[in-house]
């Protein structure tokens, strides 16, 4: 996408990099996060904290059944197809490890 934080603040500073494939679990917290925040939004409740968010949707990951992990690890596979197509020279390259 184009208007994530990342992207936008590349598009900034110039920077044409591509962005890593989404893994399973990012598909999986994609799809939570969206569902939360339908769910809040028809009951006119404010969302929790983002730590929280984050926190309940890595236990219910790791509690989820073989079935819904499989799914969601198919759905990164085509996401991962869709991305060497829309960027075909992708090869991961790490930064350089920031020491403080």
């Amino acid at each position: 996408s184009n208007k994530t934080r990342n992207a936008r603040r590349n598009a900034k500073k110039g920077i044409k990099r591509a962005p890593r494939p989404q893994n399973s679990f990012v598909i999986y917290r994609r799809n939570k996060n969206a569902e939360l925040f339908n769910v809040k939004r028809e009951e006119r409740k404010r969302l929790p904290e983002f730590s929280e968010i984050s926190k309940d949707i890595a236990d219910s990951w790791s509690k989820e059944s073989d079935d819904v992990k499989k799914f969601f690890k198919i759905m990164a596979r085509m996401a991962e197809r869709l991305h060497s197509i829309k960027y075909p020279y992708y090869k991961y390259q790490p930064g350089p490890i920031k020491t403080k």
